[in-house]
C-alpha cells in the first residue's frame, strides 16, 4: 500500500522473521511486542505477512 509517510501503514513480513527482537527494541513508539503466544503458528509461512494501515494501528493502540 503506497503511503504519504512512515506511518501510513505497517507491513509485518513474518516469513522473514527470526525473533531476533531488534524491530522491539527500534521501535520508537512503542508498536511492537513479541510475546510466547503462537497466534502466528502457520504450516505455510508465506501466509503470514500482514498490512495494517494508519486507522487499524491507532485503533490496536487503545
Amino acid at each position: 500500500m503506497p503511503g504519504k509517510g512512515r506511518e501510513e501503514s505497517i507491513t509485518y513480513l513474518l516469513d522473514r522473521c527470526i525473533f531476533c527482537a531488534q524491530c522491539v527494541e527500534l521501535c520508537n513508539i512503542e508498536a511492537i511486542e513479541i510475546k510466547r503466544e503462537f497466534e502466528f503458528a502457520r504450516y505455510d509461512k508465506s501466509k503470514m505477512n500482514y498490512i495494517y494501515d494508519k486507522k487499524q494501528i491507532v485503533e490496536n493502540k487503545g
